[in-house]
């Protein structure tokens, strides 16, 4: 009897780069939104002000804004996916 080798039940994506479904991936894509987004402030934001003071307390904002929209959407797919497992 022939012993056939095992065969992989994971495809691969075509594209060669992919990610697995996953609930947090808009998440993740609004993580990378905001640490752009960010950066292009941080950038601008020399010709808005030039008082360090205040260059300071914008970006502090801007991080406290941008953490606290992740917890919310992070802990609202949270509680959506344990109703859902009930």
């Amino acid at each position: 009897m022939e012993q056939q080798p095992p065969t992989n039940t994971r495809q691969k994506a075509d594209s060669g780069f992919g990610v697995a479904a996953s609930p947090f991936n808009g998440v993740k894509l609004e993580l990378a939104i905001i640490l752009i987004l960010g950066v292009s402030f941080w950038l601008v934001l020399d010709s808005i002000t030039n008082n360090d003071i205040a260059q300071i307390g914008l970006l502090l904002l801007f991080g406290v804004i941008g953490a606290g929209r992740l917890v919310v959407r992070t802990r609202s797919l949270m509680v959506k996916n344990n109703n859902q497992s009930l």
